[in-house]
């Protein structure tokens, strides 16, 4: 009994583990896509100032869902064939470094 409970710790564990490694890598690699697909697009808009496309104070904007539809949209706009995880993760990767929206708006 006490090795099947040992064995379900440790199932419960790395099965959490996984889940929160997933969590924390999904803005590396979104940063990773969008520095392949979107900075140049942005330097062309902003003087060579991408960043600034996010940082304005006129931003566009304004909630998670937004975002996520304007990702997609600019994926679409560059030929990026992203799949929805990869545009997910990089609409975490700006919300994480730029929007930081409250988690209440990402629905």
């Amino acid at each position: 009994m006490k090795l099947y409970a040992v064995m379900l710790s440790c199932l419960y564990l790395g099965l959490s583990q996984a889940a929160y490694a997933g969590e924390t890598e999904k803005p590396v690699a979104g940063q990773t896509l969008h520095d392949e697909k979107c900075i140049a697009c942005h330097q062309s808009m902003t003087n060579n100032q991408p960043s600034t496309v996010y940082t304005r104070s006129d931003r566009k904007v304004k909630t998670y869902p937004a975002l996520q539809a304007r990702v997609k949209m600019c994926a679409n706009n560059v030929g990026a064939t992203w799949f929805d995880d990869e545009i997910e993760a990089v609409t975490q990767y700006l919300d994480t470094q730029y929007y930081h929206f409250n988690t209440d708006t990402k629905k």
